[in-house]
C-alpha cells in the first residue's frame, strides 16, 4: 500500500465537509460516486476526491483540537479541574471536543450537552454574534450549551461545578 500524504483541503472544501459530513464516523466508497452512510443512514453523496477533502478537513479539526487541549485558558483550566475529578456515577466530560465545524470546550456526550468558557472577548457584539449562530448550529443538531462567565467560575468555581453536573444529569436522565 502506497504512503501517500493527504491533500489540504481548500477553504471551500473544509466548508463543504462542515456542511456535509459533521457526522462522522462513516463508510464511504473507495472508487468511483457513491453514498456516505453512518449506522445506514446516507448522510451524502461524494466522491474520491470529496472524501479526501472531508477526511483532511476531520483531522486539521482533530489537530486543532489537540493543540487547544494543551493551550487551555485560564477560566477553561479552572473548570476542567472540577469536572475531571469526577465521583462515580457523575457525567464524565470531554474537553476541546471536535464537533462539525466547532471544537466545543467541554462536552458530555450522553446528554448532549456543551459547555463553553466565555472570557471578555466574548462580550464584543462580533463575537456574540459568532456565538449565536454557532449555538443556532448546534441546537440543529440536538447539542444544548451553556454558556459560563470566567468571572463566575473565578468567583465560585465549585458552585458553577455543582451546577453543570446538575444540569448535565437531568439532560442524561431526559434521553
Amino acid at each position: 500500500m502506497l504512503n501517500r500524504a493527504v491533500p489540504r483541503p481548500t477553504s471551500g472544501a473544509i466548508e463543504s465537509w462542515m456542511d456535509r459530513a459533521f457526522l462522522f464516523p462513516f463508510t464511504a466508497p473507495l472508487v468511483g460516486r457513491g453514498t456516505a452512510t453512518r449506522r445506514g443512514v446516507v448522510v451524502g453523496s461524494f466522491s474520491r476526491p470529496e472524501i479526501r477533502d472531508i477526511v483532511a478537513g476531520m483531522k486539521l479539526k482533530y489537530e486543532q483540537a489537540k493543540v487547544m487541549r494543551r493551550n487551555l485558558t485560564q477560566g477553561e483550566f479552572v473548570l476542567w479541574d472540577v469536572l475531571r475529578h469526577s465521583e462515580p456515577g457523575d457525567p464524565i466530560f470531554r474537553r476541546q471536543y471536535p464537533f462539525g465545524p466547532y471544537i466545543l470546550d467541554f462536552y458530555r456526550i450522553r446528554a448532549k450537552l456543551a459547555v463553553e468558557v466565555d472570557g471578555q472577548v466574548h462580550d464584543q457584539e462580533e463575537q456574540a454574534l459568532k456565538d449565536e449562530r454557532r449555538d443556532a448550529w448546534l441546537a440543529t443538531h440536538g447539542v444544548y450549551t451553556y454558556r459560563v462567565s470566567a468571572r463566575d467560575i473565578f468567583r465560585d468555581v465549585a458552585e458553577v461545578g455543582d451546577g453543570i453536573y446538575a444540569l448535565a444529569m437531568d439532560r442524561s436522565a431526559e434521553r
